[in-house]
């Protein structure tokens, strides 16, 4: 340990991860954390998928979202906004469910370990294909838009759609692509994302990896009417 003490190496390895990319973040992270805390992030990552099946067993995922650093400002559980955009798509809840995340907790700042273990669980859940849509503030979004974990929004979303609501679109680019495309929807004092998130202004993404797209936009079509 060159004499250090486990503080100042620890104090040393968070400001070398405050100037990486997210990308490379992740990926350092695994290398020199995995033997501490690498089998407590599969442990918790393990213990999600069961529950996620024991809650769900015999059901089928039809949309999921990930709420990042949810506040519930309103005092409306997460829940209960599930079963109210489960209500307006009207899936069938004997073989059908949809899933809202509140669990992910991070700080892209400070790089904490309870925002690496939410940055790998996320990943992890992203790459399952098992999260559609990230609803997040901007520096959230911000910290993972280049490291490519959104699909531009011209994929996801009906073109009319888009055409429409361009004071929403929120632009930026990713590593190895040409040009800014909307990879975000800017929802401002929307009432239903309030009450879960806080005041302010709330992001909107699509994952790369999503695979519910029908319902990614019937999530979107639910959210704009609670705009002001």
């Amino acid at each position: 340990m060159d004499g250090k003490t486990r503080k100042e190496l620890m104090r040393e390895e968070r400001e070398k991860l405050q100037g990486m990319p997210l990308k490379k973040k992740l990926g350092y992270i695994w290398d020199y954390y995995k033997a501490v805390i690498g089998a407590a992030v599969v442990l918790v990552f393990i213990l999600f998928i069961i529950a996620q099946a024991v809650k769900g067993a015999g059901k089928t995922i039809v949309f999921s979202t990930a709420l990042i650093n949810a506040e519930k400002a309103g005092g409306v559980e997460v829940p209960e906004l599930g079963r109210d955009f489960a209500e307006y798509i009207k899936i069938d809840e004997k073989k059908e469910e949809v899933s809202f995340d509140d669990s992910y907790l991070m700080n892209p700042e400070q790089g904490d370990t309870i925002t690496m273990a939410a940055q790998t669980k996320l990943m992890a859940a992203i790459q399952a294909e098992m999260v559609d849509v990230m609803v997040m503030r901007e520096e959230v979004y911000k910290s993972y838009l280049a490291s490519g974990a959104f699909m531009p929004l011209e994929e996801a979303l009906d073109e009319e759609f888009l055409e429409q609501h361009k004071d929403m679109l929120v632009f930026g680019t990713v590593e190895n692509d040409a040009g800014e495309k909307a990879y975000a929807l800017k929802f401002e004092k929307n009432e239903k994302l309030r009450d879960v998130c806080g005041k302010g202004t709330i992001y909107f993404a699509v994952t790369a990896r999503a695979v519910h797209l029908e319902n990614v936009e019937k999530f979107v079509d639910y959210l704009l009417p609670y705009s002001q």
